[in-house]
């Protein structure tokens, strides 16, 4: 029997451009991970980690990108890191693998580059698959059918692939035949490139990114311990926590105030620092409604590592009194009116205003909000008082 700790898609060097000052944040964390999986590997008593391709989220990287991860590594001495190409990082020649070769590795890491059994300890062996492109175009776990072994060994396959489309967003197209466990007398086959923890079947799994970096994948990041015998039995999986980031997505259904209310208030008591939000919020509500709602979310950014709002689906729908405190005369009053009949799809455009053929619904209800300030701060500047 064999234990060892499955992981993948660590994409050292991923900009996270998107998040603005976060971004340093969570690329340093995915660093941190590989100091929590050294330690997990430690308490669960295991000598290897296998990295299922995408160790870094590119080629061309700066020596210090480079370099960061192996002495995360170096530094788990009592740890031997097996590590894989992927289709982010796929070995060329002259490429990343060989700069890493040529700047000297540590003595306890493993570049696997060549489709050939490799004996991990004894009876032991992992049979790699790596990439040379990012998209291959065929399936590079065929030849492990024949792959010759000793009797009596446990086989581990390694790959970086998908065994099925698992969404629009799919980084590449290098696919991996799923009955490759049993056609190649494997205990385990481990695999990588989708971010989420998912068992495929028995004795295969993705292991999912250690730190999340998406919210369509998995809330915390995740490594794999696993303990394989010979004999074609499948391997016995554990998923452990290493994520130090939750990614959450959650829908904020405005149907009145007063149900929403309940619903932000559940939100923000599960608010906390190290969540990362994408929040959809949907419906229709009045202006002031509206405002007293986004000024919690404002709040609410404040307490998260970071907050995503798509308001894609909210629109502001003003009852008579807001529509009238809007204008001052029959211009702004008429301008108003307008606005509220688009934002709730039921008005036209002026002749010759080209909104791409359709009625930006969106649009106009951000106007609204827009005249609805204005006309706070206009009310408040009236009565001598200092604008919101």
């Amino acid at each position: 029997m064999i234990r060892f700790l499955h992981s993948a898609d660590w994409q050292i060097g991923k900009p996270f451009e998107r998040f603005g000052e976060m971004g340093a944040v969570l690329r340093a964390a995915r660093l941190d991970a590989i100091d929590r999986i050294g330690a997990v590997a430690r308490e669960q008593g295991v000598r290897h980690v296998l990295v299922a391709g995408d160790v870094w989220d590119g080629e061309r990287l700066a020596p210090l990108t480079r370099r960061q991860p192996l002495e995360r590594m170096r530094a788990a001495a009592d740890v031997t890191w097996w590590l894989l190409p992927g289709n982010h990082d796929p070995h060329r020649p002259g490429g990343l693998w060989e700069s890493l070769i040529a700047d000297g590795l540590p003595p306890n890491v493993r570049t696997l580059l060549e489709p050939e059994p490799v004996e991990m300890e004894p009876g032991a062996f992992v049979l790699p698959a790596p990439l040379r492109s990012k998209d291959e175009g065929r399936d590079l776990t065929v030849w492990m059918d024949g792959a010759a072994t000793p009797e009596g060994a446990v086989r581990i396959g390694l790959a970086h692939g998908s065994v099925r489309d698992f969404s629009r967003r799919q980084e590449a197209r290098n696919r991996v035949d799923l009955s490759r466990r049993a056609s190649a007398g494997l205990a385990y086959l481990a695999l990588g490139d989708w971010h989420g923890t998912l068992e495929i079947g028995p004795g295969v799994w993705y292991a999912g990114t250690p730190e999340p970096d998406r919210h369509d994948s998995q809330e915390t990041g995740q490594v794999l311990l696993v303990e394989a015998v010979a004999g074609g039995a499948p391997a016995r999986v554990t998923p452990l926590p290493v994520g130090s980031f939750t990614w959450r997505s959650q829908t904020l259904d405005l149907v009145t105030e007063a149900v929403a209310g309940p619903m932000l208030d559940a939100i923000e008591a599960a608010a906390h620092g190290r969540l990362v939000l994408k929040l959809a919020v949907t419906g229709a509500l009045g202006l002031g409604a509206l405002q007293r709602i986004e000024g919690r979310l404002d709040l609410l950014a404040a307490r998260l590592a970071h907050l995503d709002i798509d308001r894609s689906g909210l629109v502001a729908v003003p009852d008579p009194e807001e529509l009238a405190a809007l204008g001052t005369g029959p211009v702004l009053e008429a301008v108003a009116a307008r606005l509220r009949d688009l934002a709730g799809g039921t008005g036209t455009l002026p002749a010759g205003f080209d909104a791409g053929g359709h009625v930006p619904a969106q649009l106009a209800s951000d106007a609204l909000v827009r005249l609805w300030r204005l006309a706070q701060e206009r009310d408040a500047g009236g009565r001598g008082g200092a604008a919101p």
